[in-house]
Parts: C-alpha cells; structure tokens; sequence
C-alpha cells in the first residue's frame, strides 16, 4: 500500500504514515471497499440541513449574515453583507467533525494551509478567496458573491448547447491552466463546484480539499479516507495512489461530458460507476448525442482515459486542443489529417501553428507565422513538462521555471523550441525562442537563448532585445549595459538601442532622459529615412510630453507618428494616447480604422480603445462587457490589463486583483507587448499603480 499524501510505501499498512504522519488511504480492489473507503470520507457525506448563523445576526463587527446559500460535507456558505465595503459577498464557514480531537485539528490545519495554498491562484475563471478568519470559535472563508447558479443545477434540465459547453469548456480549462500553473490541484473539480455567474461566465470554486502539486509543499489530507466525490473521481485517486494535475483533466473529462449529454446515468450508485471507470473509459459523448462533433468528442475521450499517460498531460495542452475548435466545436480530430485548401501563405502557417500548439494566429501580435511553420512535425505537443507539455530544446535547464504567459503563449514557445532544435546552430531561431521564453515569463530561459544567439552572431541587433528586456525586469542596470552594447554593434543598432534606452527611462518615469534619447535618434531615423522607427519614438515621446505636462508636444507627437505609419501597432497607442489628451473623437477614428481590418486582432484592438472610451463616459458596465470579450478572444495582456483598471473604477476590487495579479504573472508579455523587436517594459509602471488601488480597496490577509 501508498501513503495518499507522500506517495511512499507503507507495507505494514500503519496509519499514520511513517514516513509523513499523514492518514494513510488504502487502495481498495473491490466495489465494498470503495464504498468503506467513501464512508470515512470527509468530503462525501449528505450535507446536513443548518449551519452554526441564522438570518438577520451580525458576525462578529464586520458581516451580516443575509440568506443560506448551500450546505455541503466541508461546510455552509451564506451570502453576507461586508459592512467594511459595503457588497454582499460569500462566507462559507468550516464544518468540523464530532468526537474526534485529532480529526479536528487535522481538519482546522488541512482548512487554513490549503485555502491559503487556493489563494495563490489568479485567473478570471477561478473565484479567488479573499479572507480567512476564526470568530467566536467558528472558522471562516470569505470570497466573491457571484449571482447565479452551480452548473449541477443548471444540469438538472439537461444537455447544454454544444455551443455553450464549448465556452464554459474553455474558460474552465483556462481556469485549472491557471491553478497548475501555480502548483495547486483541485482534486474535487465537479459541477456543484462550477459557478455560472449571471453574466454566463463559468468559474471555478471551492478548492477546500486542493493539494499543492510542488515538491515540499503542504499536502494534508483526513485520516483514513479518500478524499473527493466518487461520480467525478479519477481512477489513481480512488486507489490512493499520488495524485497530480491529470486527475483534474480526468475530472474535467467528466463534466464537460456531462454539459454535452446531459447528467450521467449510474444505476448502481456512483462508486459502483468509479469501480467500472477504474478499468475502461466511459461510453463516448457522440454515442449520447450525435451533435456532438467528432473534434470535439476525441477531446472528451482523452480526457477520461483510466491510464493517467493516455490524457493529456497538462491543462496548458487542454486549452490549445480547445483552442483549436470553431465555437460550435469543429476542429481536426486527432490522427486524421484535415481535407487539402487552397489558402493564401499567411493562412496556410497559421494552420500550422495550430497543429503545433494551439495558438491562433491573432492571439500574439506581430507573429512571424512563417518561421513558426518551420521544421517540426505537426504532431500534439505531448512530452515531460508538466505545464508546458513538452521536452526542453538542447541546451536548455530541465529545472527551468514554468512559463506564466497565457496557455497560447506557452504553446508558441514549445513550437519554436522544438523549431530551434532541429536547428541548433541558428541564431535567428535562438533570438525567437528567447522572444517567446520571455513572452511566456520564462525569463531565466529568454536571457540564456538571447545569450547564445548573441554568441552565435553577435551582429544580430534583435537578440539585444528579448535580453535586454529579460534583465530589465529585475536588473535595469543590466539592461541599460545591454543597450548601450547594442548601439556599437552595427550601423542600425543605435537606433533600436534609443528604443530601449528611452523605454527603461519611462519605466522609471524620468521623462526628461526618456524625451533627450528620443530627440536625438528622432533625427537620425528621419534622416535614414527610417519610417517604422519614427513612428515607434514618436509615440514614445508622446508619453515623454505627456509626463512632463506637455500635452500640446504630446498632440503633435502622436500626430507625426501617425504620419510616419498606420500600422495597428502604431494606432492603438496613438488612440490611447489621445484619449489620455482628451480627444476622444479623434481615438474613435482610430478604432474605426483598426476594426475595418480584416484580423481579428486589430478588432481586438479597437474593443480595447471604445472600452477605455467608454470607462471615460463613465459606462463602466459596457467597457466590461466589451473587455471580458476581447480577452475571450485573444487574451491579449493588454486587454487584461485595461479590465483589471476598469473592476477598479466600477469598485469590483476582488475582479481588478484576479485581472492585474494575472497581468504580474505575465510581466513578460508587458516588456514586449508587441513582439515586433520594440521593447515596452513602460507599460509595467502603470500595472504597479493600478494594483496598489486595487490593494487600498480591498481587505485581504497579509
């Protein structure tokens, strides 16, 4: 037998474990067993009819309690008013069990360490706990009210659209990309646990029983039991072996079933069901509901699989295989090669991107799809990171940080290192595989692959960038030295080096250095005739005037830098920028313009523009729902970024945490937001103000 919780031997079958002190679950071999093993299961029993409050009595000198939400084995949550903030939010006190000191305190130290271990995921999909408190003797939880209803209840009438399953598909695997990603497994994803808001977003909650997936990490679990619902269970979970992120997928598998065929049928009961699903898959979606497209139903299929190597190994690879799919759920299944088109190049690399990982082509600016589209096999990124999905390139440190981009973003990068090695020796897939390491926030990954396309050509003026950008982060010293490096190098680096310079110096806000470096390469471009560039430093300089109190200066910068070029990359900050100087018609033009372009990108842009055009009305609730689209789209940093400003001026400052937490984490992205070899490291300085008013808003444990 396996300790649960450490996954050692334990051959006397002792509890607790010898080797971690944790309660010992012992993997059953029969159906009874199962159901023993559920019967000392803490997170399975019937939930009991009254809780510890009663409607109407004050909580201590902060809530009110306003009405019982729901009773379940862990607790009972009621929807209270925080007089402190004046918003009704959810408070979901713990449910202790009777008779049993030690189960009790196991269970008061399992409730603080694995909520505080659930804090440290931020994602929009996921409600993120804002308190955890003891009054009176009765521990607490407090977190977001979301008016609207757990997907089991909106089950109870059947099968969703396939449609609609596929959004809530996306957005929930997005949500435990995010909790992976921050070394936390949910282990008890099931409908009950899924929230539909009112505005028909689908969150993810109650990570009462979630695990850290981290070596050393806390990892407690209740003596004797096994811990989890039985319908929703994977297979090594319910025979006590170690658990990580792929009994999530499996559970997901489950639920996203469900949302397309309606709520399973177990005539035997749920264990009798886990039993059966320990050694086969269960039937497939398409056999319930010939709706359901096949591209789709391969993805449920793999997701349920009993072995855990035949899923997909990270919810990162999840969400590219959802990304993949049309909104009705189309795709290419998996094995099948999609019919011969005739599409133009641009399309043609795009597609080849999406067999690579996922990524569509908008989703990051500036892409070079056709380098993208080269070398390797379109095969599924399947390997041995347990986030990312796949092998390190040669070189590189198998110990090396996860990536924190978006799931896109960390699918790209595995295809260009995959790209780099087939060809090892070329610097210009070096500096691409250092650009997206930094994009995805792998910044220890970006400065080594930066270092070696620097060493293998040291006149490749763009490798100075993702390098200088990585050091700027947390050394702007270093950076500065990579800059001025850049500028003796070759005849064209001055040029990018001004870029970097004056953009490390409106990171620190000294606007007056950031307008001189400006200045003086302005002429130099001008007088090489250097289009591209001016645009660029004109829209830099712009920002410089704007922090001097300049704003005329500022008008007229914007102005020659829309002179010099129309690229979309130039017209969303010059619109910012003049919705910043109070021209609000004139960055409304510009959206026009950019939403005329045939990508979706520059659409996205132009949501972005009419969303801050908007806030500026004070029409906070349309530049919200404007901005949660955008970011459905393209999860474009920006776009979060802006979201997270706008939860702060409408006051939702639990929603602005999710948004500018998430934008920290992806910091990478910000110091190259538009991946086109023009650091943008400035736009961070921005982030650090906006989530200090987020902080002043909202109360939150140390």
């Amino acid at each position: 037998m396996r300790c649960v919780t450490c996954g050692e031997p334990n051959p006397k079958d002792v509890d607790p474990c010898p080797e971690c002190g944790a309660g010992v679950v012992r993997g059953p071999r029969s159906a009874a067993e199962l159901e023993a093993a559920f019967a000392a299961g803490a997170d399975d029993r019937p939930p009991q009819a009254a809780g510890p409050l009663r409607v109407g009595q004050d909580f201590g000198t902060r809530y009110t309690v306003l009405k019982l939400l729901g009773t379940g084995g862990m607790g009972v949550v009621y929807q209270v008013l925080d007089r402190d903030l004046g918003v009704p939010v959810a408070l979901k006190v713990l449910r202790l069990p009777s008779g049993d000191p030690r189960a009790v305190s196991e269970m008061k130290r399992r409730f603080k360490t694995e909520l505080l271990l659930a804090r440290k995921v931020t994602h929009k999909n996921v409600i993120r706990i804002h308190d955890i408190g003891e009054i009176d003797g009765i521990r607490f939880i407090t977190m977001p009210f979301v008016n609207g209803q757990d997907l089991a209840t909106i089950l109870k009438k059947g099968a969703l659209s396939v449609t609609r399953a596929v959004r809530y598909g996306r957005q929930l695997a997005s949500g435990l990309a995010a909790a992976h990603a921050a070394g936390v497994v949910h282990r008890d994803l099931k409908p009950p646990n899924v929230m539909i808001g009112e505005d028909d977003e689908a969150l993810l909650m109650d990570f009462g029983i979630a695990r850290s997936s981290a070596p050393g990490g806390p990892q407690r679990t209740i003596a004797g039991a096994v811990v989890g619902t039985a319908a929703y269970m994977a297979p090594e979970q319910a025979r006590g072996e170690p658990v990580d992120h792929r009994a999530d997928i499996y559970a997901f598998g489950l639920i996203l079933y469900e949302m397309l065929c309606g709520p399973r049928f177990m005539p035997k009961g749920a264990v009798a069901d886990l039993f059966a699903r320990m050694t086969a898959a269960p039937g497939a979606a398409r056999a319930a509901n010939r709706q359901v497209p096949e591209a789709l139903d391969a993805i449920v299929t793999r997701c349920v699989q009993p072995g855990v190597e035949e899923r997909y190994q990270s919810a990162v690879e999840l969400v590219a295989a959802l990304a993949a799919l049309s909104r009705r759920g189309h795709g290419p299944v998996p094995g099948r090669p999609p019919a011969p088109k005739r599409w133009p190049l641009r399309a043609a690399a795009a597609a080849v991107v999406l067999a690579l990982g996922g990524l569509a082509y908008w989703a990051i600016p500036r892409m070079d799809v056709k380098a993208m589209a080269v070398g390797p096999d379109p095969a599924p990124v399947v390997g041995s990171d347990p986030v990312a999905g796949s092998d390190p390139s040669p070189g590189s440190d198998p110990t090396r940080p996860l990536p924190r981009g978006s799931a896109k973003t960390v699918a790209a990068l595995e295809a260009k290192r995959r790209a780099s090695a087939n060809a090892p020796g070329s610097a210009a897939l070096r500096k691409d595989v250092a650009v997206y390491s930094l994009y995805a926030g792998d910044l220890a990954g970006a400065t080594r692959e930066a270092e070696e396309a620097v060493k293998a050509d040291p006149r490749l003026v763009t490798a100075y960038v993702p390098l200088a950008a990585a050091a700027a982060l947390t050394a702007p010293d270093t950076a500065r030295i990579h800059y001025e490096r850049l500028a003796t190098v070759t005849p064209g680096g001055p040029s990018l080096a001004a870029s970097g310079l004056a953009d490390l110096a409106l990171y620190q806000r000294r606007y007056d250095d950031a307008a001189k470096v400006l200045e003086l390469s302005i002429t130099n471009d001008a007088h090489f005739g250097n289009r591209p560039a001016l645009a660029t430093k004109y829209l830099a300089l712009a920002e410089a005037r704007v922090g001097q109190g300049r704003p005329s200066d500022a008008e007229t910068a914007v102005e020659r830098a829309l002179d010099a070029s129309r690229h979309e990359n130039v017209l969303l900050p010059a619109a910012r920028l003049y919705l910043t100087l109070d021209h609000e018609v004139k960055a409304l033009a510009l959206a026009r313009e950019l939403h005329a372009r045939a990508t979706e990108q520059a659409r996205a842009y132009a949501g972005i523009v009419n969303a801050e055009a908007a806030m500026r009305r004070g029409q906070a609730t349309q530049a919200i729902d404007t901005l949660r689209n955008v970011v459905e789209a393209t999860d474009l940093w920006l776009a979060h970024f802006v979201l997270g400003t706008a939860y702060v001026q409408s006051q939702r400052y639990a929603d602005a945490m999710s948004e500018l937490e998430m934008c920290g984490t992806r910091r990478g992205e910000a110091a190259i937001l538009f991946m086109d070899d023009v650091p943008t490291i400035r736009y961070l300085a921005a982030l650090q103000d906006w989530m200090s008013r987020a902080r002043a808003g909202l109360t939150v444990l140390p």
